[in-house]
């Protein structure tokens, strides 16, 4: 009974930091699309206050750990992980906003074919984050799948991108300004992507200590 009290403040814990890290994603999109760099000076601070909430977790969460089983242990230990890799992800966005700003800042122009697939891009960061945050307070462990799925496409995305970007510039079809910050900005959002897939994957067997020990429905595809 502890151990699912416990896991369900987990699950809320984790859906609360994950909207407020879907919540910056929006920011990102927004002051890109209307070239607004104010819009990204709060990110700064909205980094370390959720840097800081994150660790504050990590440390209550080794709390959790006296008294308890292997077994419990275990499910905290994992728990722990996946704030850690929520900290990268907080620390991912932060970096792709200071590319952003820096193109802001140095007025770098994107061509309209740029410009749509950088929106296209960072909308899918956005469903990903929004889309986690629900499996996770759900315990839809079902749905992991379709978010692995949605980075390994984006992660295709970027790279396609980046290819086509770098003969552009080969061939003098791009400035050499552009070039180097659209690459940036595609680093960034793959540097996101893969700490998305390592958290998908301690999610899935944490799902299955939550759905193991409470009332929601197993999860198709659980960790054997």
């Amino acid at each position: 009974m502890f151990k699912e009290i416990e896991l369900s403040e987990q699950a809320e814990q984790l859906g609360v930091i994950i909207e407020m890290l879907a919540a910056i994603a929006v920011t990102i999109r927004e002051a890109f699309v209307h070239q607004q760099s104010r819009s990204l000076e709060d990110i700064e601070n909205q980094y370390l206050d959720l840097n800081e909430e994150i660790a504050f977790d990590v440390v209550m969460a080794d709390d959790l750990v006296i008294g308890k089983s292997l077994d419990d242990k275990e499910t905290i230990f994992r728990y722990q992980k996946i704030l850690t890799h929520l900290q990268m992800i907080d620390k991912s966005l932060k970096l792709l906003a200071d590319a952003l700003r820096k193109q802001m800042k140095d007025r770098i122009l994107f061509s309209n074919k740029e410009v749509e697939q950088i929106i296209m891009l960072l909308e899918r960061q956005e469903n990903i984050l929004r889309t986690l945050a629900g499996i996770v307070r759900n315990g839809e462990g079902e749905r992991l799948d379709e978010v692995s799925y949605e980075c390994s496409e984006l992660a295709g995305s970027c790279l396609k991108f980046a290819t086509s970007y770098e003969s552009c510039l080969v061939e003098g079809l791009c400035t050499t300004e552009s070039a180097p910050i659209l690459l940036m900005i595609l680093s960034r959002i793959q540097t996101l992507v893969h700490n998305e897939v390592e958290t998908v994957r301690l999610l899935a067997r944490w799902i299955w200590d939550r759905v193991a020990d409470g009332p929601l429905e197993n999860p198709a595809g659980h960790p054997s």
